[in-house]
């Protein structure tokens, strides 16, 4: 422009990735009242001579450009007082220089099992759409519930144009299943002279072989790129098998571009195998970066991360920060079959059912609330973003352990023990959640625990949780319900948390009080216990003994005969309960039902504030319409009426009072 004119212009930066380190160059190469190469002219009149940068409505930048000459001046600026605008839905939520986002649950022209693939849409801002021959088919469940697209050396089956803005580096993502290593494409993008082909034993390379992809299996490869004919690095699930040296295309281009999966562009190294997810970054990632993308795909396809050679090789990172949602180094004795499910919104990962895809690996299944046949059936939802649950197991056999005794009534000062045998499995898992997952499902197949069955008096399996390694009185136990083959619970799991599983036999002990009455066995638990007027509940279990056929359970009442207070107790094998009011009976009530000596039976009183009910083993024998009780000052007793006065001979157990009339 005119150099003496004031001019203005705005230019949107659109979304930062980070919030540090930008920086702009100014320049003047024009005319001005000094000269050309003066500086921005901000003496003249009505001349504005900053240049300001505004994020979130806030000014970072606002710099004079009087010193601006032809030579430029470079300005530096944070856009941390504005912040960083929302990033948009991308893998692992790296977005900058996303240019190819190819995802098998969604932009498919068809969701049904068997049909051909004629579409698929990219969902990576650029809209480098992939058309399709239709011979390859979508897969509903390929990996971990969720589905891909099975190709069958097939000629070039989907393809589409694309370019590129930096057309140097680049970063190749693919998760796919391959059953034999026989030079076929994964996929290639480039043009005819600047191919960046990725096979399953070499990557922009003519043979020999450089590497071999590992088969039947889903793994996640990856090719970080510098660009040019420099070398590149092969990953399979976060490790480095091969890095080329001086490939033999180069992989550097920009415009004019095109790219084909499952084939290459002569038609000749067809794919014969399955795909779920390709992603194509225009740079060659961070290896933080790379982790953060791995790690989507991972929790998403039930991969274990490899942790070879340590440092954040084999974490898995979410999309919004630096922590692990598992360390791999310090979940190292655990980093077997390790698996999630998770939400994360920059990444539009809602995996809410998973088990770990290793080859043979015969393991746990956790869903969200449930676990249904593919993941977008499960329609529980994760109530946050940014929320985890981590495992991953020591690789120990699914063989019996050492059985363990514990004690589940150490709590009880003074009272009984409850000594209880449990045989576990040596595997045990490690889980790990971030935020609140809630409850979850737990299925694991029955075969696995087999070996654990001890005991001739039967038994139930167990999943059992410690905050710790080791399994004992603290631990919670759960009992598995059988579902088909598989063994399932619900839990709720909380930070950090080992699970095992087993087998624990049936033990019988007996909890009751015996009374004697010869030796005037009660209990005083004193001025307590008046029964509701408006409505009550009394049971007990009770064992009466041959010889004795009156007896009472519970009383709160005076001495000799009745005149005030309540008795709930067996009379001539009968059951009775009844009350006075200030001298008179005004509630009488005896069963019809003779109760048996030397057996358990289930007893009950209950009362609505009109009507009185007697229940012997939860069925009804007799009621009455009667007034409600008052209260007294007379001790409760259990086992006996008074001190002492018709005493229980025999056992009792479970004695409840409720201030309500329990429905039956």
């Amino acid at each position: 422009p005119n150099p003496d004119v004031p001019y203005a212009t705005t230019v949107n930066l659109g979304c930062l990735e980070d919030a540090n380190n930008y920086y702009v160059i100014m320049y003047d190469r024009g005319g001005g009242v000094n000269g050309p190469g003066d500086g921005w002219d901000r003496n003249l009149p009505n001349v504005v001579s900053n240049i300001t940068i505004t994020s979130g409505g806030v000014t970072v930048l606002s710099n004079d450009g009087w010193t601006a000459r032809s030579g430029g001046v470079r300005v530096n600026f944070n856009v941390s007082g504005g912040g960083v605008c929302n990033n948009p839905e991308a893998p692992g939520g790296v977005f900058t220089d996303l240019n190819l986002w190819l995802k098998a649950d969604a932009g498919t022209n068809t969701i049904i099992e068997g049909n051909g693939i004629t579409s698929w849409v990219d969902q990576s801002p650029l809209g480098f759409d992939a058309m399709g021959t239709g011979n390859t088919t979508y897969l509903s469940s390929f990996s971990n519930f969720n589905p891909g697209l099975n190709f069958t050396d097939d000629d070039r089956p989907l393809s589409g144009n694309i370019s590129r803005t930096n057309g140097t580096g680049s970063t190749i993502f693919v998760v796919g299943n391959i059953s034999t290593v026989n030079d076929k494409a994964l996929i290639e993008l480039g043009t005819a002279s600047s191919r960046a082909f990725f096979i399953d034993r070499r990557y922009a390379a003519n043979p020999p072989d450089l590497y071999s992809l590992q088969i039947n299996n889903t793994f996640v490869w990856s090719v970080s790129d510098p660009g040019g004919t420099a070398s590149a690095m092969i990953y399979e699930d976060g490790n480095n098998i091969h890095t080329n040296g001086t490939k033999a295309f180069s992989t550097s281009w920009s415009t004019g571009g095109s790219y084909y999966i499952g084939d290459d562009r002569s038609g000749g190294n067809r794919l014969t195998g399955g795909i779920s997810e390709v992603i194509y970054y225009d740079r060659q990632l961070s290896l933080a970066n790379q982790v953060k993308v791995e790690s989507y795909l991972a929790i998403k396809y039930g991969i274990t991360l490899d942790n070879t050679g340590g440092g954040i090789n084999g974490d898995y990172m979410a999309s919004s920060g630096s922590t692990p949602l598992w360390d791999a180094s310090a979940n190292s004795t655990y980093h077997y079959n390790v698996a999630g499910i998770g939400r994360d919104d920059d990444s539009v990962l809602n995996q809410k059912q998973s088990t770990s895809q290793n080859a043979n690996a015969n393991d746990i299944t956790i869903g969200l609330g449930d676990i249904y046949t593919t993941n977008l059936l499960n329609t529980n939802t994760f109530a946050t973003d940014q929320t985890f649950l981590m495992w991953g197991n020591n690789n120990l056999p699914f063989v019996a352990g050492t059985t363990l005794t514990v004690n589940l009534s150490q709590d009880i000062a003074g009272g009984p023990s409850t000594i209880v045998s449990f045989t576990p499995i040596q595997r045990v898992w490690k889980m790990k959640e971030t935020n609140d997952v809630e409850n979850v499902k737990i299925s694991i197949p029955e075969t696995l625990l087999t070996s654990t069955i001890s005991g001739s008096n039967g038994g139930e399996y167990v999943m059992v949780v410690s905050s710790n390694n080791t399994f004992n009185e603290t631990s919670t136990y759960v009992p598995l319900t059988l579902n088909g083959s598989n063994l399932e619970c619900i839990f709720d799991f909380t930070g950090e948390q080992y699970v095992t599983f087993g087998y624990r036999p049936y033990t019988t002990e007996q909890r009751s009080i015996f009374f004697d009455d010869r030796d005037n066995d009660r209990i005083n638990l004193g001025n307590t216990l008046n029964l509701n007027p408006a409505g009550f509940t009394i049971s007990s279990w009770i064992k009466w003994t041959t010889g004795e056929d009156s007896g009472t359970i519970v009383a709160k009442r005076n001495d000799g005969n009745l005149t005030d207070g309540f008795e709930f107790r067996i009379g001539g094998e009968q059951l009775r309960m009844r009350w006075a009011n200030n001298g008179s009976i005004v509630a009488n009530l005896t069963s019809s039902t003779f109760i048996p000596d030397n057996e358990w039976h289930h007893v009950a009183a209950i009362y609505n504030g009109t009507t009185l009910y007697l229940y012997i083993d939860g069925v009804l024998d007799g009621s009455r319409v009667v007034s409600a009780p008052v209260n007294n000052d007379f001790p409760f007793y259990i086992g006996a009426a008074g001190n002492p006065r018709d005493e229980f001979y025999g056992s009792i157990d479970e004695v409840r009072i409720w201030n309500v009339a329990l429905l039956q």
